[in-house]
């Protein structure tokens, strides 16, 4: 394979460990626990980054970054929001923004792209996630705390209910894959399915309906994808899960979660529960309502990249009603209103585009044991991204690092598909012949 020589060179490898490190530090939220618990920062991105950042250079991968699919969607989305963000209702701010999104939470998209490249490496990046998210939930249930009987990790980006769902949501997973690649026996496999459990119930302890939602979303596309004896345990684990959360968490927890089917109060259920949980609803709707308005009145560039707010605020002064100073809780709007239609067709063809390759991945490797590990990633990596994509319909997250993980472990996954592969075709026919009469020649 002319061209991928530079796959096993020591810039590589260096770059992936710092690669790796770097992504170890966002899902963990180092920085800002660290400054929470101990005073000070641990400024692991501020070393790893620019280590990931020359490799990826040197590399000689870049190119992979515009080739069809998921990163090109993503990088003309990133190029939109730059072009417009002169036309924002408050450049100054669009400008630091984008610089943050840019150079620390979308260069993990290259550094992947360019820096896994081997089965050896996608392995090694698939247990670092795994084991990220063990220790994520770890994290979470040490220094989470309750605001209104809902879980989260205060002082953190991960401060809000549904935002600490959708980023377990999203690791839940990569403890999967730990699981289903180790033996009956081995400590990993127990790990993996000790990190699984413990994040649904973190997800259940938020209270968070965009986070039930996202599992149903999740079970949905596991159950479609596997065979029949595999349902069965599938539904039988999901309710037993289901039951052992009803018993260690308070009733309150569920009553919110019920809201979602109805929002009539049932016999014996808190008055004030249902109350919050409506206003939460009544007040999500009408930010839609407004990004979507600005979307229309701001077709092309939008409002700019993080002015959302300034500029709803905005428009309830002038119509003369309080304005509510909150995000879109929404990522596919806060493209839309903030980057004009074009931003959402690039943000959401991007997201739309890896989950179709993780799937195509999944179902090119499945029936082939030899590559077991890949198409079991592939499999994860689509539940991750099917619940990832439920949960950002309550959340405004598309200026942080969450799509260009997925969208980078995807992609080097399928470069790694491809070439194994690739290495498992039997050569053609005529190559063989020829390969046999020049021996023949020379014997």
């Amino acid at each position: 394979m002319a061209g991928y020589a530079e796959d096993r060179s020591a810039a590589v490898t260096v770059g992936f460990i710092a690669t790796a490190v770097y992504i170890v530090a966002l899902l963990t939220v180092s920085a800002e626990l660290s400054t929470r618990i101990f005073g000070m920062k641990p400024y692991l991105t501020w070393v790893a980054g620019p280590i990931a950042f020359v490799a990826a250079l040197a590399s000689g991968n870049l190119f992979r970054m515009m080739s069809p699919g998921p990163a090109r969607w993503f990088t003309l989305f990133a190029i939109w929001m730059v072009i417009g963000f002169p036309f924002g209702v408050y450049r100054q701010g669009s400008l630091d923004l984008l610089q943050e999104a840019i150079t620390k939470q979308y260069v993990v998209l290259p550094f992947l792209i360019c820096l896994v490249v081997t089965r050896k490496q996608m392995h090694a990046m698939m247990m670092t996630m795994g084991l990220t998210a063990l220790l994520v939930a770890a994290i979470t249930w040490k220094y989470g705390e309750y605001s209104g009987n809902r879980l989260i990790v205060r002082g953190t980006s991960l401060g809000n209910p549904n935002d600490l769902a959708t980023h377990v949501v999203l690791a839940l997973p990569f403890c999967l894959w730990i699981m289903l690649n180790h033996s009956k026996f081995s400590i990993f496999r127990f790990l993996g399915m000790a990190g699984m459990l413990g994040m649904l119930l973190i997800t259940l302890r938020t209270s968070s309906r965009a986070g039930l939602l996202a599992l149903a979303a999740c079970f949905a596309v596991w159950f479609f994808k596997v065979g029949g004896r595999q349902k069965i345990v599938l539904v039988v684990t999901v309710v037993a899960c289901m039951l052992l959360a009803a018993a260690i968490f308070p009733g309150i927890v569920f009553q919110r979660l019920g809201t979602f089917f109805s929002s009539q109060p049932a016999e014996g259920q808190d008055a004030r529960t249902l109350e919050l949980a409506t206003a939460s609803s009544e007040q999500r709707m009408e930010v839609l309502k407004q990004s979507l308005v600005l979307t229309m009145m701001n077709p092309v560039f939008g409002v700019g990249a993080g002015n959302f707010v300034i500029a709803e605020a905005t428009a309830a002064r002038d119509a003369g009603e309080r304005a509510d100073w909150l995000g879109t809780h929404n990522s596919y709007t806060q493209a839309s209103s903030e980057g004009g239609v074009l931003a959402f067709i690039f943000f959401t063809g991007s997201l739309v585009s890896a989950i179709r390759m993780a799937n195509s991945l999944h179902t090119r490797t499945k029936n082939l044991p030899q590559l077991k590990d890949l198409s079991t990633a592939a499999f994860c990596l689509l539940l991750s991204m099917a619940g990832f994509a439920v949960c950002i319909f309550f959340a405004h997250l598309a200026f942080r690092y969450y799509v260009p993980l997925l969208l980078g472990l995807t992609i080097a996954l399928k470069q790694v598909v491809d070439r194994e592969l690739a290495n498992l075709q039997p050569q053609p026919v005529a190559f063989r012949q020829r390969f046999s009469a020049q021996n023949i020649n020379r014997g």
